[in-house]
């Protein structure tokens, strides 16, 4: 973008010089014609003359024809690009492009190439500094990367021997090269509606931690890096989300007063055994869409998202109490959004209807806002990473492209690339990658 620019003024420049100097090339330039013999010297000057003024005409109109078109310059507009270095389409452009679904990704510029696989296989995606892209094995499902393994747990929809719906909770790992280690591991099987939300996966830097909740009960297991389970944590909640900061788990769920959308919103802080530990925290949550809320780890406790009439953020020390005064989104709890924070600064997602919000803030400041319209009445949705010292965003396209973003103050897209309700996203940081991964 900024080569566009630069080359813009300099035409710009070039072409107001030449127009700023209508003229000045052959002002005062003569014309020369050479008598001819025998004819009289006052005649043949008379017919010089008139030949001098012709040519003299000609080369008037053609010359300030060619400068009339340099100044006017070329017709329409120029459109806007997205930049494919610091972000814009992981899929294909120059940047190389993506794996086809299943099958082993290309290797774009600045990245390896994807392998292959039909649950979960990676393909490639994006420019150089980019996200490898990983096609997820479910569309209900959530990541987490610890030092040396990947995970990714999924829901999967079942049918019992009688006939009944079944839901399984399911997990796989994967090594520092993304190839599988293991089998897929089936945590749980319990019964489900088409309502039950996906699940949930965080890590402590060794181990993981995936709970969902089927039937209206929050269930978490305890996995360890070599595929070992069990029943860590469960109590009667819905759209649970975990997160670690050493030494303790948390989990923060809904709990709905009467089945409507004013719900309370708890944060309880579980041992390494699964007991609770110290007083479970509460907040005001607006659950209409069934959704789990965003909630993360920082260096120095936690970070959440809740509200009921606006979405604020509410940062929380490692007992979860509240530090300092929520920032008010003021945007209403919609169908969807999503957080990544550290101490001082954090960013967001929030969905509202026919739009999307992405908000970077800095202690209580607005760093940089984009409220872009767009999509349908659910909103547009992306997918947020803390990557080093910046704010890594991704989202679909209204034009049906997968747009990234690796500093959330450059992530402005043209209308037709503004973020759409699409299939699910996430990022997270894995070693020295960044990965992205839907279905």
């Amino acid at each position: 973008m900024r080569a566009r620019g630069e080359r813009g003024s300099r035409r710009q420049s070039i072409t107001q010089a030449g127009c700023a100097g209508v003229g000045a090339p052959w002002r005062g330039q003569r014309v020369s014609v050479a008598p001819g013999a025998g004819i009289d010297r006052d005649v043949g000057n008379a017919r010089h003359a008139k030949v001098a003024g012709l040519i003299t005409l000609i080369t008037l109109i053609t010359l300030i024809t060619l400068i009339l078109g340099a100044c006017s310059g070329p017709s329409g507009s120029t459109p806007l690009d997205r930049d494919a270095t610091a972000g814009g389409a992981p899929d294909g452009g120059a940047a190389g492009a993506s794996g086809a679904t299943g099958a082993a990704g290309a290797s774009g510029a600045g990245g390896a190439a994807g392998a292959s696989g039909a649950a979960g296989g990676a393909g490639l995606a994006g420019a150089a500094g980019g996200p490898v892209r990983l096609d997820a094995p479910a569309g209900a499902f959530a990541v987490a990367a610890a030092a040396d393994t990947l995970a990714i747990a999924h829901r999967e929809p079942v049918t019992s021997s009688d006939g009944a719906s079944e839901g399984r909770l399911l997990l796989q790992l994967f090594d520092q090269g993304l190839a599988v280690r293991g089998g897929v591991l089936e945590l749980d099987r319990q019964p489900s509606g088409l309502s039950t939300p996906p699940p949930t996966v965080a890590t402590d830097g060794t181990g993981f931690l995936v709970c969902w909740s089927p039937q209206d009960q929050v269930r978490c297991f305890r996995v360890g890096r070599d595929g070992g389970s069990s029943l860590f944590f469960q109590t009667d909640g819905v759209t649970p989300a975990v997160a670690f900061h050493a030494p303790d788990w948390a989990v923060a769920y809904a709990v709905a007063q009467q089945r409507t959308s004013t719900t309370e919103l708890r944060v309880v802080r579980l041992a390494s055994d699964g007991s609770p530990v110290g007083d479970v925290a509460t907040f005001p949550y607006d659950n209409y869409f069934f959704r789990a809320p965003s909630f993360v780890s920082t260096p120095s406790g936690f970070a959440l998202l809740a509200g009921t009439g606006t979405v604020r953020f509410y940062r929380l020390g490692a007992d979860l109490a509240a530090v300092g005064a929520p920032f008010d989104t003021r945007l209403m709890p919609w169908a969807s959004d999503a957080l990544a924070a550290t101490d001082d600064e954090a960013a967001m997602a929030v969905a509202y209807p026919y739009g999307n919000s992405l908000i970077h803030i800095r202690g209580g400041d607005v760093v940089a806002r984009d409220d872009q319209g767009c999509c349908g009445k659910t909103g547009g949705s992306a997918a947020l990473v803390a990557a080093g010292s910046r704010f890594a965003v991704a989202w679909w396209a209204t034009s049906g492209q997968l747009a990234f973003f690796e500093d959330i103050d450059r992530a402005k897209a043209p209308v037709d690339d503004a973020p759409v309700d699409g299939p699910p996203l996430a990022l997270v940081v894995f070693g020295s990658r960044t990965l992205l991964l839907t279905h």
